[in-house]
């Protein structure tokens, strides 16, 4: 038999019962249907439902709580047809939710508060006018005629100026401190500023120190010994107490073997050239590149021992470009090696020879003491050999340079 189970409208089916069902199965779908509609809508009682399916249609969609819906009706507190009647005028009026919530909080008619309202463009009497807060001149421009006309030192109505001659010094600022100028040192377009004295000297070109009560004897000596020895401007005899002890060089003959006359110091670069008339001092001297006087030390690091480095230090002085340097130690130590030499770059720049270069040397190989060599590298590293004829050392034994030996040279 097709007798579904059901409690809701939805749950029904059209297609029970069936053709092929029997008839005494008619009373089961009876009372289906019954007790469907029974559960589908238990709250009309004995209420008959009026409205037809264009006005059911209009709750489609809606949200609202019955709380919401009570809103909107009338005094009597229950919503009726005419309490949705007015919405549906209004809403086809053009009146938007946004509008109709602009009456939220009214509590009076609003009509009556409208007709209270003064009109947009009105008038006041000054009478009427008993006080403006500040919020009520932010904007907004006043009238030129509600502007009184400003006199006095001041003149004018809306775009005031200062009459000329009006402001007296009582009016400006008062100076801060005391014993100032006021001026500008600032550049142009400057503000006026308090200036002291110092100031105010340097402005209108005066020297610190300088006296305005000197005497007539004073001033005349300046201008008379000027005029009487015919120099001119800052050519002048710088005139001291004991008499005339400073002439302007440009006055004096050039020395000679013969006869005294004005000399000078020679530079560094003088010294070099070998500009005559001139001076040589100890300070152009040891800075000349010819004649430079120079005096140091270095550490050179010797490898080729069991113990590498070994480092010895070397003293040295230059004098223009003859250089002298000695050992400040023995140097004696086991060998592993049949070399021996020191870093590649050791010796000073300033004391390099220009291509390396080689001088006899005693050295000790195997213990021994016996004439060697010594090369100094352009590139600055010291190395030795046993012999003279560059021979190699023992690669046992103690090997390095017995005493402090001098070893000159020039540099080019």
């Amino acid at each position: 038999m097709g007798l579904e189970a059901a409690t809701h409208i939805s749950n029904l089916d059209p297609l029970n019962p069936t053709g092929s069902d029997d008839y005494s199965t008619a009373d089961d779908h009876l009372r289906l249907v019954k007790a469907v509609l029974q559960t589908q809508f238990p709250n009309f009682g004995l209420n008959a439902i009026t409205a037809d399916a264009a006005e059911l249609n209009k709750l489609d969609g809606l949200t609202a709580s019955q709380v919401e819906l009570n809103k909107l009706a009338g005094t009597s507190g229950s919503l009726v047809a005419a309490d949705l009647d007015i919405l549906a005028a209004a809403a086809a009026a053009g009146l938007t939710a946004t509008e109709l919530l602009f009456l939220n909080g009214v509590t009076s008619n609003i009509q009556t508060q409208l007709a209270t309202k003064a009109a947009i463009a009105h008038s006041h009497t000054g009478a009427e006018i008993s006080a403006l807060d500040a919020g009520d001149t932010t904007t907004g421009v006043f009238a030129a005629a509600r502007i009184p006309t400003h006199t006095g030192e001041v003149t004018g109505q809306t775009a005031l100026t200062i009459a000329l001659d009006a402001v007296t010094y009582a009016k400006m600022q008062n100076v801060v401190t005391n014993d100032r100028i006021l001026g500008n040192i600032g550049g142009a377009g400057g503000i006026v500023t308090e200036l002291t004295g110092a100031q105010v000297l340097t402005l209108i070109g005066v020297e610190t120190g300088a006296t305005a009560d000197q005497t007539g004897a004073e001033i005349e000596a300046i201008v008379n010994h000027d005029s009487l020895l015919g120099f001119l401007g800052a050519e002048h005899i710088d005139w001291a107490v004991t008499g005339a002890e400073n002439v302007h060089t440009d006055r004096l003959p050039v020395a000679t073997a013969a006869a005294v006359g004005g000399v000078e110091l020679a530079t560094a670069a003088e010294v070099d050239a070998g500009t005559a008339n001139k001076i040589v001092d100890a300070a152009a001297l040891a800075a000349s590149s010819n004649y430079g006087f120079e005096t140091g030390s270095f550490v050179a690091a010797f490898t080729g021992f069991t113990t590498d480095p070994e480092n010895i230090t070397f003293d040295y002085t230059k004098l223009g470009n003859l250089v002298m340097m000695a050992p400040a130690a023995i140097l004696n130590a086991t060998s592993n090696n049949s070399g021996m030499s020191s870093g590649t770059t050791d010796v000073p720049a300033s004391i390099r020879p220009v291509a390396s270069l080689t001088r006899a040397h005693i050295v000790r190989d195997n213990g021994v003491d016996q004439m060697g060599k010594i090369i100094i590298t352009a590139g600055g590293r010291i190395q030795h050999n046993a012999t003279v004829g560059a021979g190699a050392f023992t690669s046992s034994g103690l090997k390095g340079f017995p005493g402090s030996q001098v070893i000159s040279y020039f540099l080019d």
